[in-house]
């Protein structure tokens, strides 16, 4: 596939070709604090994930690298670029449609929430995986990712990068914790938002009946108490 990047200014358009269909897949830049510049993270059907430095500066050749290559995954979303425990630039997170979850530094080294062969992926769940969200759910300065999870009957949350405990909740793997959130499906990604009591995020399950419900988990102020509300969509 072909990624091209346009630059206001009369930058001339940049391509990079790389192995694998990237369609419903966008590139991501994201400042890092790298003295090598932003990074543009793109991945690509394959189970691969590409990384190039210095993408805003005069002079880069469009030079994407494949940091990540994961068997069998098939990309559910976008990948996204969070900084959960402090070490700069942070790491990319992603979720595949066989029901896991992966985190990988920018040069490849897997983030160890797993175990076997492959401690930068973690089998979850279910096998219906949202998008990762960045996100504030204990209050310390990294960040933590969220990640929602179902199969046909239930839908879990599963937090990376929570130090506090969750009460009713569970951890998995290195240290992710988890709580269910609602019987049914999942059948949307979530949604930052908040208000007087806190921030937090929104997300839509569909029950028996085709009953579909939207939900608000408050994830601050920080708690080992996760709180949840829910209504009914007519």
């Amino acid at each position: 596939m072909q990624l091209d990047v346009v630059f206001d200014g009369g930058v001339e358009r940049v391509g990079s070709s790389f192995d694998g269909n990237v369609t419903g897949l966008s590139p991501i830049i994201v400042d890092a604090g790298d003295p090598r510049g932003s990074m543009i993270v793109q991945a690509a059907d394959t189970g691969r994930i590409y990384v190039g430095w210095g993408v805003e500066r005069d002079g880069w050749d469009g030079a994407l690298t494949r940091v990540i290559e994961v068997p069998g995954a098939v990309w559910s979303s976008s990948p996204i670029v969070a900084d959960i425990d402090g070490s700069a630039p942070g790491a990319v997170f992603a979720a595949s449609r066989d029901g896991r979850i992966h985190a990988y530094r920018p040069d490849g080294e897997p983030l160890p929430i797993g175990g076997g062969p492959l401690p930068g992926s973690l089998e979850v769940g279910g096998t219906i995986v949202s998008a990762p969200m960045a996100l504030e759910a204990d209050g310390d300065d990294p960040a933590e990712v969220l990640f929602l999870v179902s199969d046909s009957d239930t839908v879990w949350c599963y937090f990376l990068g929570r130090s506090l405990p969750i009460d009713g909740g569970f951890t998995v793997g290195n240290g992710v914790r988890g709580i269910v959130l609602a019987p049914g499906t999942l059948v949307s990604h979530p949604v930052a938002g908040g208000g007087p009591d806190g921030d937090g995020f929104f997300v839509l399950t569909a029950g028996s009946n085709a009953t579909v419900r939207l939900h608000y988990v408050r994830t601050t102020p920080p708690s080992s108490e996760i709180a949840f509300e829910t209504w009914t969509v007519e």
